[in-house]
C-alpha cells in the first residue's frame, strides 16, 4: 500500500513538473494538452453514466416494467410571460386563462411511465393538442451560464428538454429556466458557455437560441438567432 502510494505520488509530482515545464518553454502545446484532457474528461463521464442507465433498466424485473408500462400519462400546462414574470399553470389546455392569455413562453409537461418529467416547448397555442414527445439523447455534457464574470452549471435539468422540435437557452426560456430549477435571475447581458456530446466547446449570447431536431434517429441542435 505505501509502494502504490509512493509511486503514485512521484508521477502526480513528475506529471506536474513536466505540465509547468511545457507551459513555460511552449504555452500553446500545454494549452492543448489542458483542452484534449477536459475533452478526454467529458466523454468518458458521458459514456460511463451511459453505460450505467442502460445496466439499471436492464436489470428493473419484467414484472416491473410491465406495471411501469400500465400507469397513465398525465400533462401539465405552462404559460410564463417575460413582463411581469409570471407563470400559469393548470391541467387543461382549453383553460381560459391559458388559452387566451400571450405567453412569452409556453410549456406541455409530460410524465411518462416512469414518472419522469419531460417538458415540450410549444412554438404556437394550437400545437398544444397535437404536440409529441419525441426523446433524443443528451446533447449537451455542460453548460455554465456566465453573468458578471461568474460562472455556473445549469445542465442538470436540461435533459427534460431534449425533445425533436425543442427551441432551448433563449432569453425567455433561461428566465424561466433559471428560476424554477435554480432559484437564479438572469441579468440581460449574458453568456453561455457549452460542451457538445462530441466534446466540441462553444459560447452563445443573449441574441441567441438552440432548436433541437430529430431525422432518421439523429438528434442535433443548431444554434439559432433569437
Amino acid at each position: 500500500m505505501n509502494d502504490l502510494f509512493y509511486y503514485t505520488s512521484i508521477t502526480l509530482c513528475l506529471g506536474s513538473l513536466s505540465f509547468c515545464a511545457i507551459n513555460i518553454f511552449n504555452p500553446p502545446l500545454a494549452k492543448n494538452i489542458i483542452y484534449n484532457t477536459i475533452k478526454g474528461y467529458h466523454y468518458c463521464n458521458y459514456k460511463f453514466k451511459t453505460y450505467l442507465k442502460l445496466l439499471e433498466y436492464e436489470n428493473i424485473p419484467m414484472e416491473l416494467k410491465n406495471n411501469i408500462e400500465m400507469k397513465k400519462h398525465t400533462k401539465t400546462y405552462i404559460g410564463y410571460k417575460s413582463s411581469d414574470d409570471t407563470t400559469h399553470k393548470c391541467n387543461d389546455p382549453n383553460n381560459y386563462h391559458f388559452q387566451n392569455e400571450n405567453f412569452d413562453l409556453m410549456i406541455v409537461i409530460h410524465k411518462n411511465v416512469n414518472d419522469e418529467e419531460f417538458y415540450r416547448i410549444l412554438s404556437e397555442k394550437n400545437d398544444v393538442e397535437t404536440c409529441d414527445f419525441d426523446k433524443g439523447e443528451v446533447l449537451f455534457l455542460q453548460v455554465e451560464i456566465e453573468q458578471f464574470g461568474k460562472r455556473t452549471s445549469i445542465h442538470e435539468y436540461l435533459s427534460k428538454f431534449y425533445l425533436d422540435k425543442n427551441i432551448i437557452l433563449g432569453k425567455p426560456f433561461l428566465e424561466w429556466y433559471l428560476k424554477k430549477f435554480y432559484s437564479m435571475d438572469l441579468m440581460d447581458d449574458y453568456k453561455l458557455h457549452i460542451i457538445d456530446s462530441n466534446v466540441n466547446l462553444f459560447t452563445i449570447n443573449n441574441t441567441q437560441c438552440i432548436e433541437l431536431s430529430k431525422t432518421e434517429n439523429e438528434f442535433k441542435y443548431l444554434i439559432k438567432l433569437i
